[in-house]
């Protein structure tokens, strides 16, 4: 099956192949996919070598075809009394002599590495040495830019960043193929790199399903939503991850709520900007809410009705999930804590990959605070939550609207708080019945999830990719080797 296209020969077939990604794998679903996807194939075996952290996904762990290598972490990587050049230069030297020890002594000789960038300096030097010596291919996946994040990070030694600049150009100029995430960044590739790489986007896994009335029963259980919204005293969890709380819910029926679920994710690289965005939204749609049931209630003291009643109200309440990395919860806790809103209420969650994926499909609307450096890549938040038949609301940079969301279709993008919270007040108004608009969104958001899933679209566009660059034949070293054949 992985044979070179030019030739019908399939003497030597080989069945191995390296993802390597100079991160948690757990953050980086798109190689999770790419290993996945790999280990499917005929006699296929999969390496990942990756740092350790969180779980990796059962997927993964399950797989007889996925082999799991964690490095160690670099030292003295969290001191500030250090400058950022040094442990960035002690980081450099101590991940290229761990990735010689995987690379050459600890796993099998591969025929393809595949490398996330970024970031992947110095994995890149190591890896292409070896693919000199053992005749193995070498793919590049780029999702961005490398010297754009470090450049934010490091504005005071341009020279460092020229260094790096310089690598990240001419080893990646030496891969044997390159694939990347968007039609921008392919183009920009291309003409400042002279990079010609196949853009292929992400997609969410066949795993991601919208989520069924019974699995939204229980992420409401294990959240105390009910409890939350209808005035009982809000309970935070201690630990601030989802347990999964079993329920006998076989018979459940879709309960008629006023209130309202959304997902959040915010960008690492600009969490107090994103956070001040999404308060900023919460706080104007909280006001607003806030003046309407006080007409509201004016205009029942005029008519002369009971305003004790419970009856709905024009704009639900609303619940941000904030997703969180592990130990970043507290932080957001801290943050959000402060805030001091009527009808909107925020919890911070770090979760299992299956109860990331069940809250997702279980969500009303979801928000993605994610942008780039570069502003050239796409952030796979969004191709997950689509995966779920979830909207999306997304904070805008180049690339958004002609590549990923189609406005008013499936999602929307913002620019600013306002428009965030002009969202809000345009997409819940007459929630959970009358919000038509919210309807056609999610209509257009399972629409997307329904046509397009990770795998297939990797069969039909990455897999003949890695069939042509990526994988040896014997006979095209034919000519070679008859040198050393004796007459």
């Amino acid at each position: 099956m992985y044979q070179n296209s030019s030739s019908s020969s399939n003497c030597w077939q080989k069945r191995r192949a390296v993802v390597v990604v100079l991160d948690d794998i757990v953050l980086c679903p798109r190689m999770q996919y790419h290993a996945l996807s790999l280990s499917r194939q005929d006699d296929m075996k999969v390496d990942v070598i990756c740092y350790g952290g969180a779980e990796p996904p059962v997927a993964l762990m399950e797989n007889p075809s996925i082999y799991i290598h964690k490095m160690r972490q670099a030292p003295y990587q969290d001191s500030r009394r250090i400058p950022l050049v040094l442990r960035l230069l002690v980081k450099a030297i101590f991940q290229f002599f761990v990735l010689i020890w995987f690379i050459w002594f600890k796993i099998q000789i591969p025929d393809v590495f595949i490398v996330q960038h970024p970031p992947s300096l110095p994995a890149l030097l190591v890896i292409k040495l070896t693919s000199w010596f053992r005749l193995t291919s070498l793919i590049i996946d780029w999702h961005d830019y490398m010297h754009t994040p470090f450049g934010l990070s490091s504005n005071r030694f341009p020279t460092a960043l020229r260094i790096y600049h310089w690598f990240e150009r001419f080893l990646g100029r030496m891969a044997d193929g390159a694939l990347c995430v968007t039609q921008a960044i392919q183009h920009d590739l291309s003409q400042k790199y002279g990079i010609e790489a196949k853009a292929f986007y992400d997609q969410t896994y066949d795993s991601f399903q919208p989520a069924t009335i019974k699995e939204k029963h229980e992420v409401s259980s294990s959240l105390f939503l009910v409890c939350c919204f209808r005035g009982a005293e809000i309970s935070r969890l201690s630990s601030g991850t989802v347990r999964r709380i079993t329920s006998a819910a076989e018979n459940c029926k879709e309960h008629d709520a006023t209130d309202t679920l959304l997902t959040a994710q915010i960008d690492d690289g600009n969490q107090e900007k994103n956070i001040s965005m999404l308060l900023e939204a919460a706080t104007i749609y909280d006001k607003h809410l806030d003046s309407t049931l006080n007409v509201e209630r004016a205009e029942q003291i005029s008519l002369g009705a009971d305003t004790s009643t419970d009856k709905k109200h024009l704009y639900p309440k609303i619940l941000f999930i904030i997703i969180a990395e592990e130990g970043e919860q507290q932080k957001y806790e801290n943050i959000f804590g402060k805030s001091l809103l009527k009808h909107v209420t925020f919890f911070t969650l770090s979760l299992a990959s299956v109860d990331y994926q069940i809250l997702l499909g279980s969500a009303d609307l979801g928000v993605c605070l994610n942008t780039s450096s570069s502003g050239l890549d796409l952030p796979f938040t969004v191709a997950d939550m689509f995966g779920c038949g979830l909207p999306v609301c997304a904070a805008s940079f180049p690339g958004y609207i002609e590549e990923l969301i189609d406005d008013w279709r499936d999602g929307l993008v913002f620019s600013t708080s306002s428009d965030l919270a002009n969202s809000f007040l345009t997409l819940f108004r007459g929630f959970p019945n009358n919000c038509n608009a919210l309807k056609l969104m999610r209509m257009g958001a399972l629409a997307k999830a329904s046509s397009v899933r990770w795998h297939a679209e990797w069969e039909n566009q990455v897999k003949p990719f890695i069939d042509k660059v990526g994988f040896f034949n014997l006979s095209d070293f034919y000519p070679l080797l008859c040198l050393y054949v004796p007459s």
